[in-house]
């Protein structure tokens, strides 16, 4: 390499050593670049998007106040419903204007489309400058391995200005090229910090306005119970009570019976019984008059 570096001169030697060594510095920063234009593309997309992603949560609220309107409509708990239902509807209202406000931002973000394309341009051109002085540099070391031949002399010295001009050209576009990605990136950061920081203040007051609204759904929780409550009590009903004689309630179903002349027990003695029906089965069929005492029981009301 000392000769071929000689044939080109002993400075562009050194400018070429100079721009390898940069080599690290270019792709750092070809990562920085690469990272930075793929969160401005996402956040660019978020932007874009926004209103898509509130929009379920929207018609959520929207559907969900229908809903409880059906439900508690001329009911004790209307006025409460009536305090939740206005407190989503703000929600609603902030989350427009959240939206309205965000799609000011993303027609701010046009200018981002084109921060990189000069830099990508030049890595390309970096790149096919490289193998251009790259090839040169294989092929004088391949002549001059062959140098004893007189023939070579011509296609030596031939490929050296060749190579002079590779070399030129590789390091001209390795500091170009470096300085434009590291341009752009400051570009980048003046074009979407702003968005960014705009966005946040944005973000904060409709959250904060949103935030606002929901502390008061708590509130509401103690007052419904308490109108539900007072609800159960006035719809509790006392069961009636009934007055007896006698501690022992039972329905008595005579098979042949007559009060008003006992001397039919004399001759229907065994014809005629007590049966207890599905109350008293357990007693089986008793006779009427030892028991005739049960058909007097009668109920009356306290």
């Amino acid at each position: 390499m000392t000769n071929i570096n000689e044939k080109a001169n002993q400075f562009m030697a050194e400018e070429l050593v100079t721009a390898k060594l940069k080599d690290l510095d270019y792709k750092t920063a070809c990562i920085q670049m690469s990272q930075t234009e793929s969160g401005i593309n996402s956040l660019k997309s978020i932007l874009k998007n926004f209103s898509s992603w509130i929009e379920p949560f929207s018609k959520f609220i929207k559907e969900f106040n229908e809903s409880i309107k059906k439900i508690y409509k001329n009911t004790p708990f209307n006025s409460y419903i009536d305090s939740i239902v206005y407190s989503q509807e703000q929600i609603l209202n902030e989350l427009d204007t959240l939206n309205k406000e965000i799609v000011k931002l993303y027609s701010k973000t046009s200018a981002w489309n084109v921060i990189f394309e000069q830099a990508k341009e030049l890595k390309k051109e970096r790149e096919e400058k490289k193998k251009k002085f790259e090839h040169y540099e294989q092929k004088l070391q391949k002549i001059e391995s062959n140098s004893k031949k007189k023939k070579n002399d011509e296609l030596l010295s031939r490929n050296e200005q060749k190579y002079r001009n590779s070399v030129q050209e590789y390091i001209e576009i390795c500091d170009n090229s470096l300085d434009v990605i590291n341009n752009s990136l400051i570009l980048s950061w003046n074009l979407v910090n702003p968005i960014i920081s705009e966005l946040i203040l944005i973000k904060k007051k409709s959250f904060n306005n949103i935030i606002f609204n929901l502390n008061d759904f708590p509130n509401n929780k103690p007052k419904i119970d308490e109108i539900n409550t007072k609800n159960e009590n006035k719809n509790i009903k006392k069961p009636k009570r009934h007055n007896r004689k006698s501690a022992i309630a039972l329905s008595i179903h005579m098979k042949s019976i007559n009060n008003n002349d006992s001397s039919n027990y004399g001759t229907n003695k065994i014809a005629s019984t007590l049966n207890f029906g599905r109350v008293t089965n357990s007693f089986g069929k008793i006779p009427v008059m030892r028991y005739k005492i049960f058909s007097e029981i009668v109920d009356e009301p306290y």
